[in-house]
């Protein structure tokens, strides 16, 4: 490559002070360093640069989105691995991130929604009734399958 433009590597610190505060994804970061005055080889050369100082890391995007989307959020995979799609994370990395969440966990995670929106366990509803917790689970990012087992 030819001799890198100090603006470059002024980008270039100021990505790493980005990527350092929270984990972001190569889509993220490409689309940040789109809106910079830089060519395409420029924002090859401060993405090798990011990565192999470890700022910027795919995987650990994935598992710190599944983590926080999981347990804070309290989103369902069908929600999280839609939210990876549209940071640009490969459906590998996906599928390797969400297989970190402990089924039980899962299964009272969407038990504690269904409470918080009027359901109880053993208890018979209305179909309407039954339709509205399958549709507020489902919009939460929950499977079909799984609401539907536990609700009836």
């Amino acid at each position: 490559m030819k001799e890198v433009r100090t603006y470059v590597k002024e980008v270039l610190s100021q990505m790493m002070v980005w990527c350092d505060r929270q984990d972001r994804s190569s889509f993220e970061v490409k689309q940040k360093l789109g809106d910079k005055d830089l060519d395409s080889e420029e924002i090859e050369w401060v993405m090798t640069q990011l990565q192999e100082g470890d700022y910027q890391n795919d995987a650990r995007f994935a598992d710190s989105f599944v983590s926080g989307h999981f347990r804070i959020k309290k989103w369902g995979k069908l929600k999280i691995r839609n939210g990876l799609k549209t940071k640009g994370v490969s459906s590998e990395l996906a599928k390797q991130a969400l297989a970190s969440i402990d089924p039980d966990q899962y299964e009272e995670h969407l038990s504690s929604y269904l409470r918080s929106k009027g359901w109880k366990k053993g208890e018979d509803f209305p179909f309407k009734e039954k339709q509205r917790l399958l549709r507020s689970a489902y919009q939460r990012g929950y499977e079909p399958d799984l609401i539907r087992t536990l609700i009836d």
